[in-house]
């Protein structure tokens, strides 16, 4: 019988020595893609002005943003001369003369329509003012710079006015009807806070959008408190455009409260729009201002249009090299990979005779070829006798550790403990078969109930009680509505151990405190433990130890701390990085450890 190794000789001496693939990609690189390539990289930098564009837009970004902060400024300016009369308490006082009966209403009304006249008229910031008297359904005091007539007021602003005189606030109310912005405060005493009427004005618009400096400042748009009333530069931009229309109410959902100051840019169909928002106490400001994409992007456009065109050119190219790939690679890499599965679907020995068409291919087929050969001799003479061989420890390593036989030996000893009334021993044994039985999880639960989490933690401590007796102290804090929630198995009593480990066992006594509790969105599973002082530095290395297992020390052959990590790496694995396990140090020398996992509400 031949040796494989002749027959590897054989098939290389009958085929003919192909090129290598190296060559081959060398070679097609050189004559098709490198020309190409070249080209394309100089119409790229030649075209390329892409900082030109992030120019432009960085531009616009500060232009909406200062005209939203000038917006801001000069609405805080109308909004303190509107406060102006509370703060003054002229009104207030005239309004409790005349409920004093001091003077008559006619001679209060005359009163307030001077003080409007003489601080709104004669200021341009304010188209008109009307001040409603506290019980009576109509303004008695109105006027108007632009010629509004009262008629029109009461037609447009009164039913909004009226919405807002019924509330009980004196915030100030800013609302936009038919493209004015009006400005709406409830007046009360400062005494005894009782309302005694409502001031209105209506601001210049004019003048909000004064020193905007923008390319095209007919598109701007102010909304305020994320409202769907927009506030346009001129009245010609309030004509119905669905597009538009439909466009802003998009730039508006993108208004979210995230922050003081706010920018996002949002884009559709041949447009892209930016928004800066401002919030304050008394209201959120936003300048929205679409812009054409052919505006903004222009000499962005023209790099496409000549990638494209390149692109274009590139076709034909890019056909022979998947035709090239075809036959150089994917074709011979399909059949290594049918002849790979067959092999790992138990198909020992199984070969492929197909011709590859590079060297390294048929060097990679030829191996793998008399891989399947060998694995077929090694699994059929050796390693099929060193399975059945391995089966049969395992086999006998579960007998020895099989849990019924563990739990048939704990009720003999448990039996032969009552039959002497030695009950101590009887709860000991019942205690060691709780944890043995929770340790094993013969149901392979993922999660158990916190109840069953603490009943592993009762047995446990009182296994620990008989051996430290009066010396150790177990205080237990237990939200009882919590015994019902889902926890990993196995994450108090490694804690729990530790404790009494590195803390109780060391100051020779101490107090183990137990404490579930949660907040809104947290659970914690407290561990609280007495014992010997822990340096700070101490303590960050636990902290590594927790995050990186290759600083746990090893003593004596045996890790320490690996309890506790492991505890660690299981709920971040469950819950996610936010949780796990954290250590802290508390005053008296005591020492925290918590489990951090979410709060969900299953009280039964």
């Amino acid at each position: 019988m031949k040796k494989l190794s002749d027959i590897h000789m054989e098939r290389k001496n009958k085929s003919a020595k192909p090129r290598t693939l190296k060559s081959s990609l060398v070679i097609f690189v050189l004559g098709c893609w490198l020309v190409p390539i070249s080209l394309f990289l100089l119409f790229t930098i030649f075209f390329y002005q892409k900082a030109y564009v992030d120019k432009n837009e960085r531009l616009i970004r500060d232009s909406i943003a200062n005209a939203a902060y000038l917006a801001s400024v000069r609405l805080e300016e109308d909004i303190r001369v509107l406060q102006k009369p509370s703060y003054e308490r002229d009104w207030e006082k005239e309004w409790i003369s005349m409920k004093k009966g001091n003077i008559s209403q006619k001679e209060f009304i005359n009163d307030i329509k001077e003080s409007l006249k003489t601080k709104y008229y004669s200021d341009k910031k304010f188209d008109l003012y009307a001040f409603y008297l506290e019980g009576v359904e109509e303004p008695p005091c109105y006027s108007s710079r632009i010629g509004f007539s009262y008629n029109d007021f009461q037609k447009e602003a009164s039913p909004i006015v009226e919405k807002i005189r019924v509330e009980d606030t004196n915030y100030v109310q800013i609302r936009v009807i038919q493209n004015k912005v009006y400005i709406i405060r409830n007046l009360y005493t400062v005494s005894s806070y009782k309302k005694y009427g409502t001031l209105v004005v209506a601001l210049n618009s004019d003048k909000i959008f004064d020193g905007f400096v923008m390319e095209h400042p007919e598109n701007i748009a102010l909304v305020f408190n994320t409202r769907d009333e927009l506030l346009f530069p001129n009245a010609d931009m309030r004509e119905d455009n669905t597009h538009a229309r439909k466009f802003y109410a998009n730039m508006l959902t993108k208004l979210t409260p995230r922050g003081n100051y706010e920018y996002t840019e949002t884009e559709d169909a041949g447009y892209v729009g930016y928004t800066y928002q401002i919030r304050t106490d008394n209201y959120n400001i936003a300048i929205l201002y679409p812009a054409k994409k052919t505006d903004v992007y222009a000499t962005l456009y023209k790099i496409y249009e000549t990638v494209g065109i390149f692109f274009l050119l590139l076709i034909p190219f890019m056909f022979l090299t998947v035709y090239f790939l075809r036959i150089q690679v994917e074709e011979p890499v399909d059949e290594l990979i049918e002849l790979s599965k067959r092999i790992s679907e138990g198909n020992l020995g199984t070969t492929s005779h197909k011709q590859m068409p590079n060297q390294e291919l048929s060097y990679l087929l030829h191996s793998v070829n008399d891989m399947s050969t060998q694995l077929d001799y090694l699994f059929n003479s050796v390693y099929s006798e060193k399975l059945l061989r391995k089966d049969a420890q395992i086999m006998a390593l579960q007998a020895q550790i099989n849990p019924h036989f563990l739990n048939n030996t704990l009720e003999i000893m448990n039996w032969q403990a009552r039959m002497s009334e030695d009950i101590t021993v009887c709860k000991m044994i019942e205690s060691l078969g709780t944890v043995l039985d929770h340790t094993m999880n013969r149901d392979n639960k993922k999660e158990v109930y916190l109840s069953e989490e603490l009943r592993c933690v009762d047995a446990y401590l009182y296994i620990m009680s008989m051996r430290f007796g009066q010396r150790l102290q177990i205080e237990r804090m237990i939200d009882e509505s919590l015994l019902w929630i889902n926890v990993p198995q196995l994450i108090l009593q490694p804690i729990i151990e530790n404790a009494i480990l590195h803390g109780i066992e060391r100051a020779k006594s101490g107090i183990i405190t137990i404490h579930v509790h949660h907040d809104k969105i947290y659970t914690y599973l407290d561990v609280i433990n007495t014992g010997k002082e822990i340096s700070e530095e101490k303590i960050k290395k636990i902290q590594q130890i927790l995050e990186d297992e290759s600083m746990i020390p090893e003593r004596n052959g045996k890790h320490t701390s690996i309890g506790v990590r492991n505890v660690n790496s299981r709920i971040k694995l469950v819950y996610g990085d936010e949780y796990g396990l954290q250590i802290s140090l508390l005053p008296d020398k005591r020492f925290l450890s918590r489990i951090l996992i979410p709060y969900r509400n299953t009280e039964k």
